[in-house]
Formats: structure tokens, sequence, C-alpha cells
């Protein structure tokens, strides 16, 4: 399963809620940052974000929501909204979880036995950290801009 994030202003919501699906102009647009897709390692990223005080809410960010559009749009059930300010609170959390403490989590977090990612395995440890980074960059913008994420699996 993949999943995928869209920094969304209230028009879009707004026309998400309408078609129950992600336009096809949306897609196109990752050249400016809107969409960010996290191939399969929204599971690794949950995870490791999951451990520390704030894993609960900081996971929230890819596994919260108010389920929107669609339901059977992606096979994996409805997209998922997080409104604005909802988008802003989780920003601020993410914002606090800078790219050594998310290596310091997912080392906690058992991604090997998991996921097959070893922090021992440059390359493929660095992806994992270099999407939550994305993830993370994708919330400061919606907070920025005032705007929602759509969050979808498919």
């Amino acid at each position: 399963m993949l999943c995928s994030l869209y920094v969304a202003s209230q028009a879009e919501v707004e026309e998400f809620r309408r078609n129950g699906w992600v336009p096809d102009d949306w897609v196109l647009e990752f050249g400016e940052e809107k969409i960010v897709d996290l191939d399969k390692n929204w599971q690794p990223i949950c995870d490791a974000l999951a451990i520390g005080d704030d894993g609960e809410l900081a996971r929230q960010a890819l596994l919260g929501g108010e389920p929107i559009g669609d339901p059977d749009y992606t096979g994996f059930g409805p997209a998922r909204l997080i409104e604005a300010a909802r988008a802003r609170d989780l920003s601020a959390v993410l914002q606090s979880i800078d790219a050594a403490d998310f290596r310091e989590r997912a080392g906690r977090a058992d991604l090997w036995t998991n996921y097959g990612v070893s922090p021992d395995s440059t390359a493929d440890f660095d992806y994992v950290v270099r999407q939550y980074l994305e993830v993370r960059d994708a919330y400061q913008r919606a907070a920025h801009h005032g705007k929602s994420v759509i969050v979808w699996n498919f």
C-alpha cells in the first residue's frame, strides 16, 4: 500500500468533497510541492513517529483526519482530511522532530524486523528519513499558508 499527501486550499477541499476523488490536474502538480508521495515508507515513518511522548499525536499526520470523498476511490478506504487548524497543530509537533530525533526514533522502532530497513544500510535508512522530512515540510507549508492536508492510501 502506498500513501500520498496533498496540501490543499479550502477551494480544493470543497472540490474534493464534490467529486469524491483527486482531480487529474492535482496529480500533475508535483513540481509545485503540493503532493508528497511516500511509496511504502509511510508505515515505517508512522512506526518511528510513534516512539516518544508525542508519538500518538505525531502519527496523526499520516493516520488522522476525517474521511472525505469516495470510500472506494483507492480500494483502501476514503482519503482523510486534516483541516487547516489541525494541520497547524501537527506541523508544530513535526517541527519539533528533526532529522536526528527521527533517526533515533527509527532506530528504536525496529524497522529492520518489520520492513527490512536497516540503520546500517545508509541508503535505505536515509531514504526513509528524507521522506519523513518531506512530510514535515508539507505540514509546515500547510501551516504557513493556512491550508489543509489530504492523505490517501492506494
